[in-house]
């Protein structure tokens, strides 16, 4: 409402927009549908009409994940794709983490992106988008680290 004329303002809200250079190859949205390598779509049974829902969940995941990566050594990025209810791929099967404190290859944790300069996360926490990007840090091929 404006203030001084007491009329209703309308405000015009802008979309994310992806820009394909900014994120990796390994990046998914995790919505209602998603698209598998073969461009099926497909539903997502762990995604909920609940924006606080989805990233109390996704927050849990990334936790689970990381235990995951300091029990086992190394996560490779289908098995965080299957607890996100996302389709398995071709590239998941190699790249993936690697935990190391010793001699770290990487970050030696995983990251799902919700928070660093992620503009999506913004709108979806605020509940202007059903969807949210993801973009995992992995390490890179991790079958030649084994």
């Amino acid at each position: 409402m404006d203030e001084e004329t007491g009329k209703e303002k309308k405000v015009k809200k802008t979309a994310f927009v992806v820009n394909p250079s900014d994120i990796s190859g390994y990046a998914r949205f995790f919505e209602k549908y998603t698209m598998d390598e073969d461009g099926n779509s497909v539903l997502n049974s762990h995604w909920e009409a609940n924006n606080e829902y989805n990233l109390m969940f996704l927050k849990a995941q990334e936790s689970y994940a990381n235990d995951l990566l300091r029990a086992k050594k190394r996560l490779f990025l289908n098995d965080v794709y299957e607890m996100l209810g996302l389709p398995r791929t071709k590239a998941g099967q190699v790249v993936g983490w690697v935990y190391d404190p010793e001699h770290p290859v990487g970050d030696n944790y995983v990251d799902f992106g919700l928070y660093a300069d992620n503009l999506s996360y913004s709108d979806y926490a605020n509940g202007l988008d059903p969807a949210i990007l993801l973009d995992f840090n992995v390490d890179g091929n991790i079958w030649e680290l084994m």
